[in-house]
């Protein structure tokens, strides 16, 4: 490329102290044109104000949008910008501008100390008339290279031409790529090529924006440089910028530390953990065996609210120093939060050789203390939890799962040493969450369907009641007793207790009106001995099953402790019968006392008393017992998981009011009537007894 003075140049040259502003046009673009224009404004804050001179440069695109305007210009087209008085061109351009009177001999305006800054055969080419005169400098850069080493910022540069085997380079090149000097007046072009790849390949370096790149360079007295160096091809000619880099670096390695490191610590922080354990999870032959180690310090809160938060910091300051300390050097260590860590080990061959180094930490722990104001010293105490690669899982996500279940079964056990994730104990959490999980939904959506099983009458088989079972309308939750456990576990037997009452009314009401079940039966409906409905959800309840309220019997168990308290207010419900049924008596569950107590209306003997019951004179005496002592006192007694027609005739002639069995009947959402045998043995025991 040349560099070319525009005739229009001569109006504006030096003739007195009024300003002078020159155009200037290049095909500069990205860090070149960024350089470019520093250097612009570094003249026009220096020289150029000065001598009153200010540049004002513009790029036209590539060097053909150049080309084009400059001719556009020159012929004075339509919409044509005015001619620049600096522009670059190729030489065979210059030479077109020159036979149209465009540009200017600058012979006249060079001393000869000047035209001696440049190669000789770089003038030449611009001696168009082989008389001396220089219608064209060849390649700004050449010029623009001896402006760089007067700029304030330190920039260096080369210029490379192919077709005239030549090398100019500013006097602080090789300085600034601590390099030899070197005579480039006897330098082919060749050799410095390889002079440049040969420093590429021993050097370190960052692509850059672009492709420029920035080498690491070590000096002699322990000082480490940052050099940019930026290259860009024109036709025979290429151009190499270099520039002192080291101060953006060091800001953005600063900027990078602050973005990766911890402040507290100096360790990781979470983002760059989660990076770095990455891309170590893509090479399992780097892993190895490896152990994610998860931890909690245990003392924190304590110490931040004892002492303050500054004392809170320094146990953590200790904290990551006894981790690092402890651990090889290739151990990943992070502090992921308040008082959270993150270690991951790898890199081995077996599982024992992490373990030794577990326990090595471990020991390191527990010879650790901080020093507090009063001089007593505050132990570091710390749980954690281990999973292991590849034997528990090869997904990070997946371990960090499982070293935090380990470390909180530490935390809810004694707290202050570590262990290993254990995954049968895991499932069977998992499978428990999972449950808990179910639960809540089913509440929250009230998902519970009501079944029926009748209550038949011993004494002309005819329904007299029907007892309401709640059954889960998930598939996976579907047993009435895990249900119970995890009402109290969950703090939900109220809900239960609300919501058995609302549904078993509501459902049995339908099935009344819908002519589905006996209109005069009762209803049986199972109550916590120890929950008892609010006295609003009681009034919302008699409101709207106001006459079923009437013919409803409360079942009780002693699942829970009875409260008598809760068992009077029942009694007392707005509409409510005020009918008790003892429900499971001889389970283990309801007992004489709760007989005594609670004064029921109907007496339900369990079915391990009722089954077998006609082969076995144990079980016939007990319920004879039952039947002697409820009768005299108008109570009834309910034979319970009837089964088999020995034991309906068994019971029966044992004085049982009420039978309830699958022989009878099964539970259904809409009942049916009794088996016709159970029916017919009901007859037949009757016919007996008046015979």
């Amino acid at each position: 490329m040349s560099s070319v003075l525009a005739v229009s140049l001569l109006g504006g040259c030096r003739a007195s102290d009024k300003p002078v502003t020159l155009t200037v046009w290049t095909y500069y673009n990205g860090d070149q044109l960024a350089s470019f224009e520093r250097l612009v404004e570094e003249f026009n804050t220096t020289i150029g104000k000065k001598e009153h001179i200010t540049v004002e440069a513009s790029s036209q695109g590539s060097i053909n949008d150049l080309e084009k305007n400059v001719l556009d210009a020159a012929k004075g087209r339509v919409g044509a910008l005015a001619m620049p008085n600096i522009f670059s061109a190729y030489a065979d351009t210059a030479y077109t501008l020159e036979q149209m009177g465009q540009v200017v001999d600058l012979s006249p305006y060079l001393t000869e100390k000047e035209k001696a800054a440049y190669l000789p055969n770089y003038l030449e080419e611009g001696d168009f008339s082989d008389d001396g005169s220089i219608h064209i400098i060849l390649t700004t850069s050449t010029k623009f290279l001896r402006i760089m080493e007067m700029a304030s910022i330190e920039l260096g540069g080369y210029e490379m031409r192919f077709d005239l085997n030549t090398v100019y380079v500013t006097k602080n090149f090789f300085p600034m790529l601590n390099l030899p000097s070197e005579d480039v007046s006897g330098l082919s072009t060749r050799y410095f090529q390889q002079m440049l790849r040969e420093f590429d390949q021993t050097h370190s370096h960052t692509v850059w924006v672009g492709h420029s790149k920035v080498y690491e360079i070590s000096f002699s007295d322990g000082t480490i440089r940052y050099i940019r160096m930026e290259t860009s091809r024109e036709g025979y000619a290429q151009i190499g910028l270099v520039e002192d880099f080291t101060s953006v670096m060091l800001e953005r390695q600063r900027m990078e530390h602050e973005r990766d490191y911890d402040a507290l610590t100096g360790l990781y922080n979470r983002r760059a953990f989660q990076r770095e354990s990455e891309a170590l999870f893509e090479h399992s032959e780097v892993l190895g065996h490896a152990a994610l180690l998860m931890i909690d310090l245990d003392n924190l809160k304590r110490t931040n609210d004892t002492f303050g938060h500054d004392w809170g910091d320094a146990y953590i300051r200790q904290a990551g120093q006894c981790f690092i300390s402890s651990v090889p050097a290739k151990t990943l260590c992070a502090r992921i939060s308040g008082d959270e860590f993150n270690l991951l080990f790898y890199g081995y061959q077996s599982q024992e050789e992490i373990r030794a180094l577990l326990q090595n930490l471990s020991l390191a722990v527990s010879n650790t203390a901080l020093e507090l104001p009063s001089g007593r010293k505050l132990p570091l105490r710390l749980s954690g939890g281990v999973s292991w690669y590849p034997e528990n899982s090869t997904d990070l996500s997946t371990l960090k799962k499982y070293a935090d279940f380990a470390m909180y079964q530490v935390k809810k056990a004694e707290k202050g040493y570590i262990t290993e994730f254990d995954l049968e104990l895991f499932t069977k959490n998992a499978k428990e969450t999972e449950m808990r999980r179910l639960f809540h939904k089913m509440l929250n959506e009230e998902l519970f369907t009501y079944y029926f099983q009748p209550i038949v009458s011993a004494t002309d088989g005819s329904i007299y009641a029907y007892e309401a079972l709640m059954r889960s309308d998930l598939p996976t939750l579907r047993s009435p007793a895990t249900i119970m456990k995890l009402a109290r576990e969950q703090g939900a037997l109220y809900e239960i207790e609300r919501i058995t009452f609302t549904k078993a009314l509501e459902t049995f009401d339908s099935l009344c009106r819908a002519g589905s079940v006996s209109g005069d039966a009762m209803l049986f409906v199972n109550s916590i001995a120890n929950t008892c409905l609010s006295h609003e959800d009681g009034k919302y309840i008699n409101s709207h099953w106001h006459e079923l309220c009437r013919r409803m019997v409360v079942e009780i168990t002693e699942e829970e402790e009875i409260d008598y308290e809760a068992l009077e207010r029942k009694r007392n419900a707005p509409g409510f019968s005020g009918m008790f049924a003892l429900d499971d008596y001889g389970s283990g569950y309801s007992n004489e006392n709760t007989l005594l107590q609670l004064a029921p209306r109907f007496v339900k003997v369990d079915i391990t008393i009722i089954r077998g019951i006609d082969t076995s004179p144990d079980k016939q005496q007990i319920l004879r017992n039952v039947v002697a002592y409820a009768h005299p006192r108008s109570m009834k007694i309910v034979a319970e998981g009837v089964e088999t027609a020995a034991e309906l005739r068994t019971v029966t002639e044992l004085g049982a009011d009420l039978l309830q069995g699958y022989f009878l009947a099964r539970p259904a959402i809409v009942p049916g009537d009794i088996a016709p045998e159970a029916a017919g043995i009901i007859r037949e025991l009757q016919r007996r007894k008046k015979d």
